[in-house]
C-alpha cells in the first residue's frame, strides 16, 4: 500500500509540474514523507524508555494514531483481528526493522529502540509535525502504562473494533474490575472509566464508594450526563 500511495503521489507530482502548479521543494518534501518504517521508530523514540510493553501495544498506539492522524492513516491499514485491529504491513515493518537492528526484541518481548534506530529516527523526524508528534507522544505513553486486558477493553469499547473476537466476550464478564484498576492508576478519567464499565457516571461514582476507592477523579465534564 505504502508504494502504490508513493507512486500515485510521483504521477500527481509530474502532472502538476507540466501545469506549473508546484516547486521542486514541493517534490522534495513529497518523496521525503515518513513510511511506516518511520512511524515505528517515532512512536519508540517518544516513549518512555524508549520502549514499548510489546508488538500487541505498538500495534494499538499506532491504530489509535491512525484514526486520528490523516497521513498516517493514508499509509496503514487495519483489519479486525481477535486481539482487536492488526495490520499485516506494520508487523512486516517490523520483522525489517528488527533484522537491520533499528529495534529488538527483549525475554520479556518488549520493543526497544536501539542506536542504529535513534540515528534514523532523528534525520527523519524533521518530517513530521508538531502536531503529529505530540499526539502520537501522548498516545505511545498511554497506551504502555495500560496491561494487555485494560489496553483491549479501552479499544474495544472506544472504537469498536472488536470484530471476530472471542476476547472481547470474555473481558466483558470483568470490564467493572478492569475500568476501575485503570482509573485507580490515573490512566484514565472517571467518565471514560464509566464508559469502560459499561455504567452511567452517577452508577459507576456510587460503585466507587460501596468499594471505598477514594479519591476518584471527577471534573465539571464528568459530572454531566452520558
Amino acid at each position: 500500500m505504502t508504494k502504490i500511495f508513493f507512486y500515485k503521489e510521483r504521477i500527481t507530482l509530474k502532472k502538476n509540474m507540466k501545469k506549473r502548479k508546484i516547486s521542486l521543494a514541493d517534490i522534495i518534501d513529497v518523496l521525503n514523507m515518513p513510511d511506516v518504517e518511520d512511524w515505528i521508530l517515532l512512536t519508540l523514540h517518544l516513549s518512555l524508555d524508549k520502549k514499548m510493553k510489546s508488538e500487541l501495544h505498538l500495534q494499538k498506539a499506532l491504530f489509535i494514531a491512525s484514526q486520528h492522524l490523516k497521513r498516517l492513516k493514508e499509509i496503514l491499514e487495519f483489519k479486525p483481528y481477535r486481539l482487536g485491529p492488526y495490520s499485516d504491513t506494520l508487523k512486516e515493518k517490523l520483522e525489517v526493522l528488527e533484522n537491520s537492528n533499528a529495534i529488538i526484541v527483549n525475554e520479556r518481548k518488549e520493543l526497544i529502540l536501539t542506536k542504529e534506530g535513534e540515528e534514523k529516527i532523528k534525520s527523519k523526524k524533521p518530517t513530521f509535525s508538531k502536531e503529529e508528534i505530540e499526539y502520537l507522544s501522548n498516545i505511545s505513553n498511554f497506551v504502555n502504562t495500560l496491561s494487555e486486558k485494560e489496553l483491549l477493553l479501552y479499544i474495544y469499547v472506544v472504537y469498536g473494533a472488536y470484530e471476530k473476537s472471542d476476547v472481547f466476550n470474555e473481558l466483558l464478564k470483568r470490564r467493572k474490575e478492569i475500568a476501575i484498576e485503570m482509573l485507580k492508576k490515573g490512566a484514565i478519567s472517571t467518565s471514560l472509566a464509566a464508559k469502560l464499565a459499561g455504567l452511567s457516571l452517577p452508577r459507576f461514582i456510587k460503585l466507587l464508594k460501596q468499594k471505598g476507592i477514594k479519591p476518584y477523579k471527577a471534573d465539571e465534564n464528568d459530572l454531566r450526563p452520558l
